[in-house]
């Protein structure tokens, strides 16, 4: 008997998108490899460096390696990358000082029901996979599964009863491994004789069990909203779904839960959706009056309200499809042409894009996929708590004088193998006195290995000028 597909009202963070022309993850916070210049790699084998002051890519002597599959993520140890195949997961042992990596013997590997993987999503112990297949049993369907990492045998095991078939097709998957959660936002259904399922919108969430690699519990909310585009902030931090059948709106969900919704004019249809780094400018690809302009809004963090941008339209685009952002510093990817990429800069108050010096890059590999960054530095093992924030820095963006802005939130989590004792948060630096912070890490308290809470950052400026703390 085929399992029923799920089909009841979810949640969700973090992205894949259903065009997949570009994807950017990065691992900034994990403390199994240092903090040093991140490698950038693309689907078509291209590994460089980025200069994380200029955004300048420089592609390193072995490069191009051999062709990765898409979408690819690394595992929370830095030891293998996962790449997605037509109907199989490939892995690959990176080596974290050189960037170079190499296919496993015997990859790639597959269940019964491993069909046009969409997502590869990791937990914190670098124990399982989550997978998100784009094909189901049944015509319109989907489905997700779980498989164990063998890091000693250098395999991948499908997990017994992890199998679940969905109701029906994505349209865009995305992974938190810092959570070790991943996420599906569901489209319509043509196939269906439900008339819910022909209208589908529905925002899931599963969680990977680390001791199991079962998945959890599915929580959140949707409906019969007709999905139609997906994007969701680089660190995710809260993701973004277009839906709507006779006119659109944006739904924002932040990794707690706390959704916000913005209706959109009668037969305006969000197309595409693109978070930028660092600044929670959202870019929505509208279609209406028979032609696409990319408009740009702005999310309340305390609120989870969209507002569009007093910049907005985006200048010089009509669309933000091949477009992937990188989540250590104010840089975003376009893949133009073959053996090419752009690289730009976002404007931190317009939230504009300006090309690089020397963009764009050409070599051998790059204009595919870019696939994500990851960090280089020799691994380090974990023995011990393991204090780690994500994101490390927080942009606060201009605010009038005297005014409180918004508040931005970082992860703090315990990504090491023991028990982290907190026992207070402080802001110290220059300016510090302009700045104040709430958490929900109730202290003093006890991380367990896994676990995190979060820290909300408020800045007041007192003068104009820049200020640090």
């Amino acid at each position: 008997m085929a399992p029923q597909p799920a089909h009841a009202p979810q949640t969700a963070f973090h992205h894949a998108r259903n065009l997949f022309l570009l994807l950017a993850t990065l691992f900034p916070s994990f403390a199994h490899a240092q903090l040093q210049q991140p490698f950038v790699y693309t689907t078509g084998g291209a590994v460089a460096t980025r200069n994380d002051q200029s955004g300048v890519l420089t592609p390193i002597a072995a490069s191009p390696l051999p062709p990765l599959g898409f979408p690819v993520v690394i595992d929370a140890k830095a030891r293998f990358l996962f790449a997605a195949g037509v109907n199989s997961i490939h892995m690959f042992r990176v080596d974290a000082v050189t960037g170079t990596y190499t296919e496993v013997p015997n990859s790639p590997f597959a269940s019964a029901n491993t069909k046009s993987p969409i997502l590869v999503a990791t937990e914190p112990t670098g124990t399982y996979l989550g997978v998100v297949n784009a094909v189901g049993l049944n015509p319109g369907e989907s489905s997700v599964e779980s498989f164990q990492i063998d890091s000693a045998a250098q395999v991948l095991l499908p997990v017994s009863g992890s199998f679940l078939e969905l109701a029906s097709t994505p349209v865009g998957a995305a992974g938190n491994s810092a959570l070790g959660k991943f996420f599906v936002f569901l489209g319509p259904n043509p196939a269906s004789t439900n008339t819910f399922l022909q209208n589908d919108g529905e925002l899931l969430s599963f969680t990977i069990d680390p001791l199991t690699g079962f998945l959890g519990t599915q929580t959140g909310s949707g409906g019969s909203s007709y999905g139609r585009s997906f994007g969701a902030d680089p660190l995710g931090r809260f993701v973004v779904a277009g839906q709507g059948k006779l006119s659109g709106s944006l739904l924002v969900t932040s990794a707690a839960g706390a959704q916000g919704i913005l209706p959109l004019s009668f037969s305006a249809f969000p197309q595409e959706i693109f978070v930028a780094p660092g600044q929670h400018f959202i870019y929505v690809t509208i279609f209406t009056g028979g032609a696409s302009v990319v408009h740009i809004f702005t999310v309340d963090t305390t609120t989870w309200q969209l507002t569009e941008a007093p910049s907005s339209p985006l200048p010089n685009f009509s669309s933000i499809g091949n477009f992937v952002a990188d989540p250590t510093g104010p840089f975003v990817y376009q893949s133009t042409a073959t053996n090419q990429v752009r690289v730009y800069l976002v404007d931190p108050t317009t939230g504009y894009f300006s090309e690089i010096a020397s963009s764009p890059f050409t070599a051998p590999g790059l204009g595919l996929p870019v696939a994500f960054s990851i960090l280089s530095g020799p691994i380090q093992p974990v023995v011990g708590p393991v204090a780690s924030l994500k994101p490390a820095t927080l942009f606060l963006g201009s605010i009038t004088v005297g005014t409180p802005g918004s508040a931005q939130t970082t992860t703090l989590s315990n990504t090491g193998d023991q028990a982290l004792s907190v026992n207070g948060i402080t802001i110290s630096g220059t300016n510090a006195a302009e700045f104040s912070a709430s958490d929900t890490c109730a202290v003093p308290t006890v991380l367990q290995p896994g676990k995190s809470c979060t820290i909300s950052i408020v800045f007041t400026p007192a003068t104009p000028g820049a200020r640090l703390a």
